[in-house]
């Protein structure tokens, strides 16, 4: 059921603007603020941090360069005083993209990982098309580069050789030319 809407004032600019109560409530209980658009969030947390005596530019910690002190520029981190990340959007971007290391950090090294970027086809079919860094998540070990296809086929026998092994019998049961089918199956006396 939807929310009932309710009327409230725009925490930087005074406007009167109407919203689902839940979502109102929500916000009001975390951030203790409420704003009309994302252009009054900005410009109220933009001032905020002037008033904190923080300067108006930042100076990247990756390139150097500095820049204003906006979520333009910088991506917001609630772990530092200022409230912005240490690098810049620009250089987090490259950073990211370039090696891909957020979720792989406790299962191998930059040096490994930017090596195994390097592969340019599937190790299961061999498959040219975008590359996905194939990874265990029980064993918690990266294994590869697999094509989207065969990565998520994985997934779907949940990464079980078992069933994948049953999976192949059982194609090549409906395929007339395979014998090794019928002696499987006739084995397990299916």
């Amino acid at each position: 059921m939807p929310s009932k809407k309710i009327e409230y004032n725009c925490t930087h600019c005074d406007t009167l603007f109407v919203r689902g109560k839940y979502d109102i409530e929500r916000t009001l209980k975390k951030n203790k603020t409420v704003f009309c658009s994302i252009s009054c969030s900005k410009e109220y947390n933009n001032k905020l941090q002037l008033e904190k005596g923080f300067s108006e530019n930042k100076t990247c910690k990756k390139c150097s360069i500095e820049k204003p002190r906006t979520n333009e520029y910088f991506t917001a981190h609630k772990r530092t005083l200022d409230g912005f990340d240490s690098w810049c959007k620009v250089c987090r971007g490259n950073y990211r993209s370039e090696i891909r290391r957020g979720q792989y950090r406790s299962m191998i090294s930059d040096e490994e990982l930017k090596q195994l970027l390097k592969t340019e086809s599937c190790i299961i079919c061999g498959s040219e098309e975008k590359l996905v860094v194939d990874h265990c998540h029980s064993k918690n070990i990266v294994r590869g580069m697999l094509c989207n296809n065969c990565n998520m086929g994985l997934g779907h026998f949940k990464d079980d050789p078992f069933l994948l092994e049953f999976a192949r019998i059982y194609l090549l049961y409906f395929n007339e030319e395979s014998s090794e089918a019928k002696d499987y199956l006739r084995k397990w006396n299916c």
